[in-house]
């Protein structure tokens, strides 16, 4: 498909301007009783300093004290 084509498919599915997320596949919560339990060193982050919603994941461990428990690696902000 030409990049014309492309840029074409993108406009028609997004005529009204909204941002239209699909939904997420994760829709579980880490707790206790639940299939992801709380440990420490169990999870990872890969993060993107180009990516807003990266940011604020790191904001979020931050502000919750996880330093310690969730771990980070932030990746190459260009994407080649």
């Amino acid at each position: 498909m030409a990049m014309k084509e492309q840029a074409g498919a993108w406009t028609k599915a997004f005529d009204d301007g909204a941002f239209v997320r699909k939904n997420s596949e994760f829709r579980d919560v880490i707790s206790d009783d639940g299939p992801f339990l709380p440990e420490s060193g169990r999870y990872h982050l890969y993060v993107s300093h180009a990516c807003p919603w990266a940011h604020r994941t790191v904001l979020a461990r931050n502000l919750l004290g996880l330093e310690h428990h969730v771990s980070v690696d932030v990746v190459d902000w260009r994407m080649n």
